[in-house]
């Protein structure tokens, strides 16, 4: 009953540390867009804005610091600073979204449990002869990197070869 009481209390306590984190941050966001930073260029002041906003939101952490890190894409076109785009690309490159995507990949993989079917498929036609096992890995990574990006091969391949450690672990006898 007093654990549920104290649980309670700091949920009410971190709801309104988040909240005055929150308005203080548009406090500062707005004492530094108000204060004419650079007359001949104003978007030094609103630039200066999003990162006193940025900075109290990251020191107070009233959000994930991954959404803070994702207020220049929004704010900086709203207020005129620069062009979606171009934020956006700083972002990421291309190399970035394809790491992304093969990671997402590679979740989706092993939601379904596709690492493991593919490790029992090899132990099925190949063996558990070493050799043979290093032909087949070969050769999957092959077929796999003919479609993706040798990025995403590996990232796939990687759970298969863990799913076919730990079946081959389970097939050798514990040891004394």
């Amino acid at each position: 009953q007093h654990l549920t009481f104290a649980r309670r209390l700091c949920n009410q306590i971190w709801s309104m540390w988040s909240i005055l984190s929150v308005i203080l941050a548009v406090f500062a966001f707005g004492l530094v867009l108000s204060c004419n930073l650079d007359p001949k260029n104003p978007k030094v002041g609103k630039t200066a804005s999003v990162a006193v906003f940025m900075a109290v939101l990251w020191v107070f952490t009233p959000i994930p610091v991954p959404a803070t890190a994702l207020v220049p894409l929004v704010l900086l076109p709203i207020m005129g600073v620069v062009e979606g785009g171009s934020v956006a690309r700083s972002y990421f490159n291309d190399t970035q979204l394809v790491m992304i995507g093969s990671f997402l990949l590679a979740i989706a993989i092993e939601r379904v449990s596709l690492h493991r079917r593919i490790a029992r498929a090899l132990l099925e036609v190949l063996g558990d002869r070493p050799c043979f096992l290093i032909v087949g890995f070969g050769l999957a990574s092959c077929g796999i990197s003919t479609v993706l990006s040798n990025t995403a091969t590996t990232i796939m391949v990687l759970p298969m070869a863990q799913a076919l450690i730990a079946r081959l672990e389970a097939r050798l006898p514990p040891s004394a």
